[in-house]
Protein backbone atom coordinates (compact mmCIF):
# COMPACT_ATOMS: atom_id res chain seq x y z
CA UNK A 1 0.00 0.00 0.00
CA UNK A 2 1.39 3.36 -0.98
CA UNK A 3 1.44 6.00 1.72
CA UNK A 4 2.40 9.64 1.71
CA UNK A 5 3.72 11.50 4.71
CA UNK A 6 3.06 15.13 5.42
CA UNK A 7 4.57 16.85 8.45
CA UNK A 8 2.54 19.87 9.40
CA UNK A 9 3.93 22.08 12.14
CA UNK A 10 1.08 24.22 13.32
CA UNK A 11 1.23 27.84 14.23
CA UNK A 12 -0.82 26.80 17.24
CA UNK A 13 0.89 27.53 20.50
CA UNK A 14 -0.33 27.89 24.06
CA UNK A 15 1.58 30.80 25.58
CA UNK A 16 1.74 31.10 29.35
CA UNK A 17 4.10 33.86 30.43
CA UNK A 18 6.85 32.50 28.20
CA UNK A 19 6.04 28.82 28.64
CA UNK A 20 5.21 26.99 25.47
CA UNK A 21 2.86 24.29 24.29
CA UNK A 22 3.07 23.22 20.68
CA UNK A 23 1.22 20.64 18.62
CA UNK A 24 2.70 18.84 15.62
CA UNK A 25 0.46 16.78 13.37
CA UNK A 26 1.80 14.15 10.99
CA UNK A 27 -0.81 13.12 8.42
CA UNK A 28 -0.44 9.65 6.92
CA UNK A 29 -2.71 8.74 4.00
CA UNK A 30 -2.85 5.83 1.59
CA UNK A 31 -3.97 8.21 -1.16
CA UNK A 32 -1.88 11.22 -2.13
CA UNK A 33 -4.83 12.96 -3.81
CA UNK A 34 -6.81 13.47 -0.63
CA UNK A 35 -6.08 16.96 0.72
CA UNK A 36 -6.11 17.82 4.40
CA UNK A 37 -7.96 20.77 5.84
CA UNK A 38 -6.56 21.82 9.20
CA UNK A 39 -8.38 24.40 11.23
CA UNK A 40 -9.25 25.63 14.69
CA UNK A 41 -12.59 26.46 16.22
CA UNK A 42 -13.25 30.00 14.92
CA UNK A 43 -15.36 30.84 17.97
CA UNK A 44 -12.39 30.47 20.29
CA UNK A 45 -10.07 33.46 20.21
CA UNK A 46 -7.98 32.84 23.31
CA UNK A 47 -7.23 29.15 23.73
CA UNK A 48 -4.97 29.68 26.72
CA UNK A 49 -7.92 30.70 28.90
CA UNK A 50 -10.30 27.92 27.90
CA UNK A 51 -11.16 25.19 30.39
CA UNK A 52 -12.19 21.70 29.34
CA UNK A 53 -12.73 18.68 31.58
CA UNK A 54 -9.09 19.07 32.45
CA UNK A 55 -7.18 22.30 32.25
CA UNK A 56 -5.01 21.58 29.25
CA UNK A 57 -6.63 19.17 26.82
CA UNK A 58 -7.67 19.13 23.20
CA UNK A 59 -10.19 17.20 21.16
CA UNK A 60 -9.57 16.24 17.57
CA UNK A 61 -12.69 16.17 15.40
CA UNK A 62 -12.35 14.16 12.20
CA UNK A 63 -14.61 14.27 9.18
CA UNK A 64 -14.17 11.73 6.37
CA UNK A 65 -16.39 9.86 3.96
CA UNK A 66 -18.04 6.65 5.12
CA UNK A 67 -15.84 3.59 5.04
CA UNK A 68 -12.70 5.47 6.01
CA UNK A 69 -10.79 4.42 9.09
CA UNK A 70 -9.17 7.09 11.24
CA UNK A 71 -6.35 6.34 13.68
CA UNK A 72 -4.96 8.92 16.12
CA UNK A 73 -1.60 7.96 17.61
CA UNK A 74 -2.26 4.36 16.64
CA UNK A 75 -5.71 4.12 18.22
CA UNK A 76 -8.78 3.83 16.02
CA UNK A 77 -11.45 6.46 16.55
CA UNK A 78 -15.01 5.23 16.40
CA UNK A 79 -16.76 8.58 16.57
CA UNK A 80 -16.13 11.89 14.78
CA UNK A 81 -14.95 13.57 17.99
CA UNK A 82 -12.07 11.91 19.79
CA UNK A 83 -11.65 11.54 23.53
CA UNK A 84 -9.61 14.31 25.15
CA UNK A 85 -5.87 14.30 24.54
CA UNK A 86 -3.94 15.74 27.45
CA UNK A 87 -1.10 18.10 26.64
CA UNK A 88 2.24 18.27 28.35
CA UNK A 89 4.71 21.12 28.23
CA UNK A 90 6.75 21.23 25.05
CA UNK A 91 5.93 19.44 21.82
CA UNK A 92 2.81 17.29 21.54
CA UNK A 93 2.69 15.07 18.45
CA UNK A 94 -0.50 13.65 16.97
CA UNK A 95 -0.13 11.11 14.18
CA UNK A 96 -3.33 10.95 12.12
CA UNK A 97 -3.59 7.89 9.86
CA UNK A 98 -6.38 7.47 7.32
CA UNK A 99 -7.06 4.10 5.70
CA UNK A 100 -9.38 2.95 2.92
CA UNK A 101 -9.53 6.36 1.24
CA UNK A 102 -11.01 6.44 -2.23
CA UNK A 103 -9.14 8.01 -5.13
CA UNK A 104 -11.30 11.12 -5.44
CA UNK A 105 -9.87 14.59 -5.44
CA UNK A 106 -13.21 16.07 -4.39
CA UNK A 107 -13.11 14.46 -0.99
CA UNK A 108 -11.28 16.09 1.88
CA UNK A 109 -10.24 15.18 5.37
CA UNK A 110 -10.73 17.71 8.12
CA UNK A 111 -9.14 17.96 11.53
CA UNK A 112 -10.55 20.47 13.98
CA UNK A 113 -8.62 20.99 17.19
CA UNK A 114 -10.95 22.42 19.80
CA UNK A 115 -10.87 23.58 23.36
CA UNK A 116 -14.20 24.22 24.95
CA UNK A 117 -15.35 27.16 27.07
CA UNK A 118 -16.55 26.76 30.62
CA UNK A 119 -19.79 24.81 30.86
CA UNK A 120 -21.92 23.79 33.83
CA UNK A 121 -20.70 20.79 35.79
CA UNK A 122 -22.33 17.58 34.49
CA UNK A 123 -24.87 15.84 36.70
CA UNK A 124 -25.09 12.11 37.45
CA UNK A 125 -28.26 10.54 38.85
CA UNK A 126 -27.98 7.08 40.42
CA UNK A 127 -31.21 5.28 41.25
CA UNK A 128 -30.31 2.46 43.63
CA UNK A 129 -33.63 1.85 45.47
CA UNK A 130 -31.78 0.84 48.65
CA UNK A 131 -28.64 1.56 50.64
CA UNK A 132 -25.48 0.78 48.69
CA UNK A 133 -23.38 -1.90 50.44
CA UNK A 134 -19.64 -2.10 50.93
CA UNK A 135 -19.76 -5.36 48.99
CA UNK A 136 -20.93 -7.06 46.91
CA UNK A 137 -21.99 -4.68 44.17
CA UNK A 138 -25.74 -4.10 43.77
CA UNK A 139 -27.68 -3.30 40.60
CA UNK A 140 -28.76 0.28 39.91
CA UNK A 141 -29.46 2.75 37.11
CA UNK A 142 -27.18 5.68 36.27
CA UNK A 143 -28.13 8.71 34.19
CA UNK A 144 -25.76 11.44 32.97
CA UNK A 145 -26.86 14.98 32.15
CA UNK A 146 -24.81 17.81 30.67
CA UNK A 147 -27.41 20.47 29.87
CA UNK A 148 -29.08 22.31 32.70
CA UNK A 149 -29.81 25.80 34.00
CA UNK A 150 -26.63 27.53 35.09
CA UNK A 151 -26.37 27.82 38.84
CA UNK A 152 -29.27 25.50 39.67
CA UNK A 153 -27.63 22.10 39.64
CA UNK A 154 -30.81 20.67 38.14
CA UNK A 155 -30.82 19.20 34.62
CA UNK A 156 -33.45 19.39 31.96
CA UNK A 157 -34.85 15.88 32.07
CA UNK A 158 -34.70 15.54 28.28
CA UNK A 159 -30.97 16.14 28.15
CA UNK A 160 -29.65 12.78 29.38
CA UNK A 161 -26.41 11.77 27.68
CA UNK A 162 -27.14 8.13 28.30
CA UNK A 163 -28.75 5.74 30.74
CA UNK A 164 -26.58 2.92 32.07
CA UNK A 165 -27.24 -0.35 33.85
CA UNK A 166 -24.63 -0.48 36.59
CA UNK A 167 -23.51 -2.39 39.62
CA UNK A 168 -22.25 -0.21 42.44
CA UNK A 169 -20.59 -0.58 45.84
CA UNK A 170 -18.75 1.50 48.40
CA UNK A 171 -15.02 1.57 47.78
CA UNK A 172 -11.73 2.65 49.33
CA UNK A 173 -10.03 1.49 52.51
CA UNK A 174 -10.31 4.92 54.14
CA UNK A 175 -13.49 6.03 52.38
CA UNK A 176 -15.99 4.20 54.61
CA UNK A 177 -14.04 4.77 57.83
CA UNK A 178 -10.85 6.79 58.24
CA UNK A 179 -7.67 5.76 60.04
CA UNK A 180 -9.26 6.84 63.34
CA UNK A 181 -12.13 4.38 62.71
CA UNK A 182 -14.53 7.28 62.22
CA UNK A 183 -17.33 7.02 59.67
CA UNK A 184 -16.95 9.03 56.46
CA UNK A 185 -20.53 9.96 55.45
CA UNK A 186 -19.66 11.23 51.96
CA UNK A 187 -19.02 7.79 50.52
CA UNK A 188 -16.86 6.81 47.56
CA UNK A 189 -18.27 4.44 44.96
CA UNK A 190 -17.02 1.85 42.50
CA UNK A 191 -19.22 1.55 39.41
CA UNK A 192 -19.27 -1.16 36.75
CA UNK A 193 -21.40 -0.77 33.60
CA UNK A 194 -23.38 -3.68 32.15
CA UNK A 195 -25.28 -4.17 28.91
CA UNK A 196 -28.81 -5.51 28.49
CA UNK A 197 -27.33 -9.00 28.09
CA UNK A 198 -25.89 -8.86 31.60
CA UNK A 199 -22.27 -8.68 30.42
CA UNK A 200 -19.82 -5.88 31.14
CA UNK A 201 -20.23 -3.01 28.71
CA UNK A 202 -17.43 -0.73 27.54
CA UNK A 203 -18.71 2.86 27.37
CA UNK A 204 -17.38 6.40 27.21
CA UNK A 205 -18.89 8.47 30.00
CA UNK A 206 -18.81 12.26 29.70
CA UNK A 207 -16.10 12.15 27.06
CA UNK A 208 -13.61 9.99 28.95
CA UNK A 209 -12.01 6.99 27.19
CA UNK A 210 -14.18 3.89 27.01
CA UNK A 211 -14.21 1.43 29.91
CA UNK A 212 -16.61 -0.53 32.07
CA UNK A 213 -15.08 0.35 35.47
CA UNK A 214 -15.32 3.79 37.06
CA UNK A 215 -14.80 5.48 40.41
CA UNK A 216 -16.90 8.26 41.91
CA UNK A 217 -14.50 10.00 44.29
CA UNK A 218 -16.13 12.49 46.65
CA UNK A 219 -13.64 14.85 48.33
CA UNK A 220 -14.61 15.18 52.00
CA UNK A 221 -11.70 15.92 54.32
CA UNK A 222 -10.07 17.70 51.35
CA UNK A 223 -12.19 20.84 51.50
CA UNK A 224 -10.40 22.42 48.55
CA UNK A 225 -12.03 19.58 46.54
CA UNK A 226 -9.02 19.81 44.22
CA UNK A 227 -6.11 17.77 45.51
CA UNK A 228 -6.62 14.63 43.42
CA UNK A 229 -7.47 16.67 40.34
CA UNK A 230 -4.39 18.87 40.84
CA UNK A 231 -1.99 15.94 41.33
CA UNK A 232 -3.27 14.08 38.27
CA UNK A 233 -3.16 17.21 36.11
CA UNK A 234 0.44 17.97 37.11
CA UNK A 235 1.41 14.34 36.47
CA UNK A 236 -0.03 14.43 32.96
CA UNK A 237 1.79 17.65 32.15
CA UNK A 238 5.01 16.05 33.33
CA UNK A 239 4.44 13.27 30.80
CA UNK A 240 3.04 10.55 33.05
CA UNK A 241 -0.24 8.75 32.63
CA UNK A 242 -2.63 9.71 35.42
CA UNK A 243 -6.32 8.84 35.74
CA UNK A 244 -8.51 11.22 33.75
CA UNK A 245 -11.29 12.91 35.67
CA UNK A 246 -14.51 14.88 35.26
CA UNK A 247 -16.12 16.89 38.05
CA UNK A 248 -19.79 15.94 38.42
CA UNK A 249 -22.62 16.69 40.83
CA UNK A 250 -24.14 13.48 42.15
CA UNK A 251 -27.76 12.77 42.99
CA UNK A 252 -28.07 9.46 44.81
CA UNK A 253 -31.43 7.83 45.46
CA UNK A 254 -31.21 4.99 47.99
CA UNK A 255 -34.92 4.35 48.50
CA UNK A 256 -37.86 3.46 46.29
CA UNK A 257 -39.10 7.03 45.83
CA UNK A 258 -38.50 9.09 42.69
CA UNK A 259 -35.16 10.86 42.34
CA UNK A 260 -35.49 14.45 43.55
CA UNK A 261 -33.46 17.41 44.79
CA UNK A 262 -33.52 15.77 48.22
CA UNK A 263 -31.14 13.15 46.82
CA UNK A 264 -28.33 15.64 46.18
CA UNK A 265 -25.06 14.06 47.36
CA UNK A 266 -22.43 16.65 46.50
CA UNK A 267 -19.53 17.32 44.15
CA UNK A 268 -17.66 14.22 42.98
CA UNK A 269 -14.78 13.41 40.67
CA UNK A 270 -15.67 10.78 38.06
CA UNK A 271 -12.34 9.00 37.73
CA UNK A 272 -10.79 6.29 35.58
CA UNK A 273 -9.70 3.09 37.27
CA UNK A 274 -6.03 2.16 37.04
CA UNK A 275 -6.20 -0.64 34.47
CA UNK A 276 -4.19 -2.04 31.56
CA UNK A 277 -5.16 -0.33 28.30
CA UNK A 278 -3.39 1.41 25.40
CA UNK A 279 -4.98 4.64 26.71
CA UNK A 280 -4.03 4.01 30.34
CA UNK A 281 -1.35 1.65 31.65
CA UNK A 282 0.02 0.37 28.36
CA UNK A 283 1.01 -3.21 29.16
CA UNK A 284 0.28 -6.56 27.53
CA UNK A 285 -3.09 -8.09 28.34
CA UNK A 286 -3.42 -11.84 28.14
CA UNK A 287 -3.13 -15.07 30.04
CA UNK A 288 -1.34 -14.76 33.34
CA UNK A 289 1.37 -17.20 32.30
CA UNK A 290 4.86 -16.29 33.45
CA UNK A 291 5.82 -13.00 31.76
CA UNK A 292 3.50 -13.23 28.76
CA UNK A 293 1.35 -10.59 30.43
CA UNK A 294 2.09 -7.22 31.99
CA UNK A 295 1.65 -6.49 35.68
CA UNK A 296 0.27 -3.66 37.79
CA UNK A 297 1.29 -3.95 41.43
CA UNK A 298 1.33 -1.66 44.43
CA UNK A 299 2.28 -0.86 48.00
CA UNK A 300 -0.90 -0.40 50.02
CA UNK A 301 -2.83 -1.36 53.11
CA UNK A 302 -3.52 -5.10 53.37
CA UNK A 303 -6.44 -6.22 51.21
CA UNK A 304 -7.80 -9.77 51.26
CA UNK A 305 -9.12 -9.31 47.73
CA UNK A 306 -5.57 -8.95 46.41
CA UNK A 307 -2.87 -11.50 45.73
CA UNK A 308 0.13 -10.55 47.85
CA UNK A 309 3.77 -11.59 47.82
CA UNK A 310 7.02 -10.54 49.42
CA UNK A 311 10.32 -9.71 47.78
CA UNK A 312 13.99 -9.71 48.79
CA UNK A 313 13.51 -6.77 51.18
CA UNK A 314 10.53 -8.49 52.88
CA UNK A 315 8.33 -5.78 51.39
CA UNK A 316 4.70 -6.86 50.92
CA UNK A 317 3.34 -6.17 47.43
CA UNK A 318 -0.18 -6.51 46.06
CA UNK A 319 -0.98 -7.44 42.46
CA UNK A 320 -3.65 -5.20 40.96
CA UNK A 321 -3.49 -6.86 37.54
CA UNK A 322 -3.97 -9.68 36.61
CA UNK A 323 -6.92 -10.13 38.93
CA UNK A 324 -6.81 -12.68 41.73
CA UNK A 325 -9.01 -15.26 40.02
CA UNK A 326 -6.68 -15.36 37.01
CA UNK A 327 -3.42 -15.71 38.93
CA UNK A 328 -1.70 -18.98 39.74
CA UNK A 329 1.39 -19.50 41.87
CA UNK A 330 3.72 -19.75 38.88
CA UNK A 331 2.50 -16.33 37.73
CA UNK A 332 3.77 -14.57 40.85
CA UNK A 333 7.26 -16.05 40.96
CA UNK A 334 8.74 -14.28 37.89
CA UNK A 335 7.54 -10.88 39.12
CA UNK A 336 8.71 -11.56 42.68
CA UNK A 337 12.13 -12.67 41.41
CA UNK A 338 12.45 -9.62 39.17
CA UNK A 339 11.65 -7.20 42.00
CA UNK A 340 13.99 -9.09 44.33
CA UNK A 341 16.87 -8.81 41.83
CA UNK A 342 16.22 -5.07 41.57
CA UNK A 343 16.17 -4.65 45.35
CA UNK A 344 19.26 -6.79 45.90
CA UNK A 345 21.16 -4.79 43.31
CA UNK A 346 20.00 -1.49 44.79
CA UNK A 347 20.77 -2.46 48.39
CA UNK A 348 24.20 -3.73 47.28
CA UNK A 349 24.80 -0.26 45.79
CA UNK A 350 25.44 -1.58 42.30
CA UNK A 351 24.98 1.68 40.45
CA UNK A 352 26.52 0.85 37.07
CA UNK A 353 27.41 -2.02 34.79
CA UNK A 354 25.51 -5.17 33.94
CA UNK A 355 24.39 -5.69 37.55
CA UNK A 356 23.13 -2.13 38.08
CA UNK A 357 19.71 -1.61 39.63
CA UNK A 358 19.00 0.71 36.68
CA UNK A 359 18.71 -2.37 34.46
CA UNK A 360 15.49 -3.20 36.29
CA UNK A 361 13.63 0.12 36.60
CA UNK A 362 12.86 3.09 34.40
CA UNK A 363 14.74 5.72 36.40
CA UNK A 364 13.07 8.65 34.62
CA UNK A 365 9.62 7.46 35.70
CA UNK A 366 10.84 7.04 39.29
CA UNK A 367 12.32 10.54 39.26
CA UNK A 368 9.12 12.16 37.98
CA UNK A 369 6.97 10.17 40.40
CA UNK A 370 9.22 11.16 43.30
CA UNK A 371 9.22 14.82 42.28
CA UNK A 372 5.42 14.91 42.16
CA UNK A 373 5.27 13.48 45.68
CA UNK A 374 8.05 15.75 46.94
CA UNK A 375 6.12 18.78 45.69
CA UNK A 376 2.92 17.51 47.33
CA UNK A 377 4.73 16.24 50.46
CA UNK A 378 2.51 13.19 50.20
CA UNK A 379 2.78 11.09 53.36
CA UNK A 380 1.34 8.05 51.56
CA UNK A 381 4.02 7.97 48.86
CA UNK A 382 5.88 4.65 48.72
CA UNK A 383 3.79 3.50 51.71
CA UNK A 384 0.15 3.36 50.59
CA UNK A 385 -1.67 3.84 47.26
CA UNK A 386 1.66 3.58 45.43
CA UNK A 387 1.42 1.89 42.04
CA UNK A 388 4.01 0.38 39.73
CA UNK A 389 3.71 -1.52 36.49
CA UNK A 390 5.86 -3.72 34.30
CA UNK A 391 5.26 -4.77 30.71
CA UNK A 392 6.49 -8.01 29.16
CA UNK A 393 10.29 -7.73 28.85
CA UNK A 394 10.05 -4.17 30.17
CA UNK A 395 11.43 -2.39 33.21
CA UNK A 396 9.47 -1.43 36.32
CA UNK A 397 7.72 1.91 35.87
CA UNK A 398 6.65 4.11 38.80
CA UNK A 399 3.01 5.22 38.82
CA UNK A 400 0.30 6.01 38.00
CA UNK A 401 -0.33 8.46 40.86
CA UNK A 402 -3.37 7.76 43.01
CA UNK A 403 -5.06 9.31 46.08
CA UNK A 404 -3.64 12.69 47.06
CA UNK A 405 -6.45 13.73 49.43
CA UNK A 406 -4.08 14.13 52.39
CA UNK A 407 -1.25 15.65 50.32
CA UNK A 408 -0.47 19.32 49.70
CA UNK A 409 -0.57 20.09 53.44
CA UNK A 410 -3.92 18.46 54.30
CA UNK A 411 -2.48 16.34 57.12
CA UNK A 412 -1.70 16.84 60.81
CA UNK A 413 0.93 14.14 61.40
CA UNK A 414 4.44 13.12 60.30
CA UNK A 415 5.17 16.88 60.15
CA UNK A 416 3.88 16.78 56.55
CA UNK A 417 1.64 19.80 57.16
CA UNK A 418 4.77 21.95 57.16
CA UNK A 419 5.85 23.46 53.85
CA UNK A 420 9.47 22.80 54.76
CA UNK A 421 11.19 19.51 55.46
CA UNK A 422 11.58 16.11 53.86
CA UNK A 423 9.50 12.96 54.05
CA UNK A 424 9.91 11.02 50.82
CA UNK A 425 13.74 10.65 50.90
CA UNK A 426 13.42 8.67 54.14
CA UNK A 427 11.11 6.03 52.66
CA UNK A 428 12.57 2.64 51.80
CA UNK A 429 13.03 2.73 48.01
CA UNK A 430 13.72 6.48 47.69
CA UNK A 431 16.29 6.33 50.49
CA UNK A 432 18.21 3.62 48.63
CA UNK A 433 17.98 5.43 45.28
CA UNK A 434 19.36 8.57 46.93
CA UNK A 435 22.65 6.77 47.53
CA UNK A 436 23.34 6.77 43.78
CA UNK A 437 25.00 10.11 42.92
CA UNK A 438 23.96 9.91 39.26
CA UNK A 439 20.31 9.36 40.22
CA UNK A 440 20.41 12.31 42.60
CA UNK A 441 22.02 14.52 39.95
CA UNK A 442 19.27 13.66 37.45
CA UNK A 443 16.55 14.24 40.04
CA UNK A 444 17.89 17.69 40.95
CA UNK A 445 18.24 18.68 37.29
CA UNK A 446 14.71 17.48 36.54
CA UNK A 447 13.33 19.43 39.50
CA UNK A 448 14.78 22.71 38.25
CA UNK A 449 13.62 21.90 34.70
CA UNK A 450 10.04 21.37 35.87
CA UNK A 451 10.15 24.54 37.97
CA UNK A 452 10.53 26.45 34.70
CA UNK A 453 7.22 25.15 33.34
CA UNK A 454 4.93 22.51 34.85
CA UNK A 455 5.80 23.24 38.50
CA UNK A 456 6.28 26.97 38.06
CA UNK A 457 4.48 29.20 40.55
CA UNK A 458 2.45 30.64 37.70
CA UNK A 459 1.33 27.29 36.29
CA UNK A 460 0.20 25.68 39.55
CA UNK A 461 -1.75 28.81 40.47
CA UNK A 462 -3.24 28.91 36.97
CA UNK A 463 -4.49 25.32 37.25
CA UNK A 464 -6.01 25.94 40.68
CA UNK A 465 -7.63 29.22 39.59
CA UNK A 466 -9.11 27.79 36.39
CA UNK A 467 -10.71 24.74 37.97
CA UNK A 468 -11.91 26.79 40.96
CA UNK A 469 -13.76 29.04 38.52
CA UNK A 470 -15.28 26.00 36.87
CA UNK A 471 -16.66 24.43 40.04
CA UNK A 472 -17.61 27.67 41.81
CA UNK A 473 -21.38 27.19 41.70
CA UNK A 474 -21.13 23.46 42.41
CA UNK A 475 -18.87 23.87 45.46
CA UNK A 476 -21.51 26.12 47.07
CA UNK A 477 -24.12 23.39 46.72
CA UNK A 478 -21.63 20.78 47.94
CA UNK A 479 -20.98 22.65 51.19
CA UNK A 480 -24.69 23.27 51.71
CA UNK A 481 -25.11 19.50 51.67
CA UNK A 482 -21.90 18.87 53.64
CA UNK A 483 -21.40 21.89 55.97
CA UNK A 484 -17.84 21.02 56.97
CA UNK A 485 -16.03 24.31 56.28
CA UNK A 486 -14.40 25.37 59.55
CA UNK A 487 -15.09 21.91 61.05
CA UNK A 488 -12.28 19.51 61.94
CA UNK A 489 -12.23 16.35 59.84
CA UNK A 490 -9.35 13.92 60.25
CA UNK A 491 -6.56 14.68 59.40
CA UNK A 492 -7.08 18.45 58.82
CA UNK A 493 -4.27 20.62 60.22
CA UNK A 494 -5.02 23.78 62.17
CA UNK A 495 -6.07 26.51 61.64
CA UNK A 496 -9.29 25.52 59.85
CA UNK A 497 -10.38 27.89 57.07
CA UNK A 498 -14.01 28.94 57.46
CA UNK A 499 -14.78 29.62 53.79
CA UNK A 500 -14.04 27.91 50.50
CA UNK A 501 -12.09 30.94 49.33
CA UNK A 502 -9.84 30.61 52.39
CA UNK A 503 -9.34 26.90 51.64
CA UNK A 504 -8.10 27.76 48.15
CA UNK A 505 -5.83 30.54 49.41
CA UNK A 506 -4.37 28.17 52.00
CA UNK A 507 -3.71 25.50 49.35
CA UNK A 508 -2.03 27.97 47.00
CA UNK A 509 0.08 29.51 49.76
CA UNK A 510 1.17 26.09 51.02
CA UNK A 511 2.14 24.83 47.56
CA UNK A 512 4.02 27.94 46.41
CA UNK A 513 5.90 28.09 49.72
CA UNK A 514 6.68 24.39 49.44
CA UNK A 515 8.06 24.70 45.91
CA UNK A 516 10.30 27.60 46.91
CA UNK A 517 11.60 25.69 49.94
CA UNK A 518 12.50 22.69 47.78
CA UNK A 519 14.27 25.05 45.34
CA UNK A 520 16.54 26.17 48.15
CA UNK A 521 17.16 22.75 49.70
CA UNK A 522 17.02 20.04 47.04
CA UNK A 523 20.76 20.12 46.39
CA UNK A 524 21.22 18.60 49.85
CA UNK A 525 18.58 15.91 49.43
CA UNK A 526 21.15 13.10 49.47
CA UNK A 527 22.77 14.24 52.72
CA UNK A 528 19.96 14.39 55.25
CA UNK A 529 20.16 14.05 59.05
CA UNK A 530 18.41 11.16 60.80
CA UNK A 531 14.66 11.18 60.39
CA UNK A 532 12.54 12.98 63.00
CA UNK A 533 8.80 13.21 62.82
CA UNK A 534 5.72 12.98 65.01
CA UNK A 535 2.26 11.54 64.53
Amino acid sequence: MRRNYFLIVLGFLFMFQGYLYSIDIKFISDNKYIPIDLMFNPDITNYSKMVDYTVFSVRIMTQTESGNEVFINGHKTTVPVSVPYYLKFGKNIFIIEIKNLKNKTSKSFRIVIQRYPIKPIPVIFIDADKMIPDEPKMSAKMYCFTNYSWGTGMPYLKSACEAYNIKIELRGKSSVTNDQNQAVPKSQFAVKVFGQNGKEKIVSILGLPEDSDWVLNGPYSDKSLLRNFLAYELAREMGMYAPRTVFVELYLNQNKSLVSTNDYFGLFLLTERIKPSPDKVDIAIGKADKFSVGYIFKKDKPDEAMVTFTSFSKTAWEIEYPKKKKIIASTILPLSNYISKFEESLISMKFSGTESYANYIDTDSFIDYMILNIAARNADAFVFSTYFYKDVNGKIMAGPPWDFNIAFGNINYYDCYYCNGWWLPYRYLPSKLMKDPSFVKKLIARWYELRQNVLSDWNVEFIIDQITIRIDEAQKRNFQEWPVLGVYLWPNPLPLPKTYEEEILKLKYWLITRLKWVDQNIKGIANLPPEKWSK
